[in-house]
Formats: structure tokens, C-alpha cells, sequence
């Protein structure tokens, strides 16, 4: 922003917390398998992270997707 003589000619200036984490937090899910019935943590970036990636199941190795 530019100041001319003291005034804010363009625009108002940004008076507020400043974000640095935006959309992406951590996440993790529970999910169980239905080939051996164990339930497991999967733990991604995001939450579009999750959606998306595949997963497999670690005791019995099953794709879960």
C-alpha cells in the first residue's frame, strides 16, 4: 500500500491476523478392513490428501480403495 500525504488512496489496509496455514492441516482417519476386520489410523497432509491417496491394509496388505 502507497500512501499519498498521510491517506490510503487505493485501498484499506489489511488490519487482522495474518494466516499462515491456509486449508491443509494434518488429518487422520480410521479405517478397518474388510478381508481380516482390524481397524487401523491413517494419517495424511490434508483431508483431500486422504480422500484421494490409496490405502492398504498393514496386517493383511489388501487394498482398501
Amino acid at each position: 500500500m502507497f500512501k499519498k500525504f498521510g491517506v490510503n488512496s487505493t485501498r484499506q489496509e489489511k488490519k487482522g491476523p495474518t494466516v499462515t496455514g491456509g486449508v491443509s492441516r494434518p488429518c487422520s482417519k480410521r479405517m478397518s478392513c474388510k478381508k481380516c476386520g482390524k481397524t487401523f489410523v491413517k494419517a495424511c497432509q490434508s483431508e483431500l490428501a486422504c480422500e484421494i491417496s490409496p490405502s492398504t491394509c498393514p496386517h493383511c496388505g489388501e487394498c482398501l480403495e
